[in-house]
């Protein structure tokens, strides 16, 4: 399974100017459990059953689950980009790099999806 800086690079999406996507050291969230803000770089990686997986590095909860839409997507469950769904219970920050490796502007917030650690039995009924 793909890391997340590999699924924005392959949804081929643009960034404005001279700036790049992020790798996952520019990518950051905060623990649910903690409170510890970190960036993905820092969690601990673990590719399990099919989805990647980032793990709070003081090994509180996932921070960030990258896998398939799955079978029933439902509201609060991730952001699909592409072929893959990002499911992040708490506000993901993507940073855009300048050509000198700094943060450039503020950072593209992805709210938390509050289904985020939900399986698929969880799923409302449609």
């Amino acid at each position: 399974m793909p890391r997340a800086d590999e699924i924005l690079v392959w949804a081929g999406l643009s960034v404005p100017g001279n700036a790049r996507l992020p790798s996952d050291n520019n990518i950051t969230t905060t623990c649910e459990t903690c409170g510890e803000a970190q960036s993905l770089a820092e969690a601990d990686f673990a590719d399990e059953g099919g989805e990647a997986v980032y793990v709070c590095r003081n090994g509180c909860q996932p921070i960030l689950i990258v896998g398939a839409p799955g079978e029933r997507p439902w509201p609060g469950r991730g952001y699909r980009i592409r072929a893959f769904t990002l499911r992040n219970p708490a506000d993901l920050f993507i940073w855009l790099i300048d050509p000198m490796g700094n943060r450039a502007g503020p950072a593209v917030q992805l709210p938390a999806s509050p289904a985020a650690l939900a399986d698929e039995s969880e799923a409302p009924e449609t």
